[in-house]
């Protein structure tokens, strides 16, 4: 499951942080939803993690688009 943070072998910085925001939030959300209560800023948190998710899904199209090698895994 950890192989999806990694580009070329080696994590990538930017799908780590992607992954931990989305993380935090789904924590968060059920956190909010046992209390019943909504923290201040929670639109624009939901808002910041559906873009790391849109961020995440498009670095995995270009990258097994355009900079996977032909024959490899990840490229049609």
């Amino acid at each position: 499951m950890l192989e999806v943070l990694k580009e070329n072998g080696k994590y990538s910085l930017p799908r780590v942080l992607c992954c931990e925001v989305i993380q935090v939030w789904l924590i968060s959300t059920v956190v909010s939803m046992v209390l019943e209560k909504e923290f201040a800023c929670y639109t624009e948190f939901t808002g910041a993690a559906v873009s790391c998710l849109a961020c995440l899904i498009g670095n995995k199209y270009i990258n097994g688009k355009y900079n996977t090698p032909p024959g490899s895994a990840g490229k049609p």
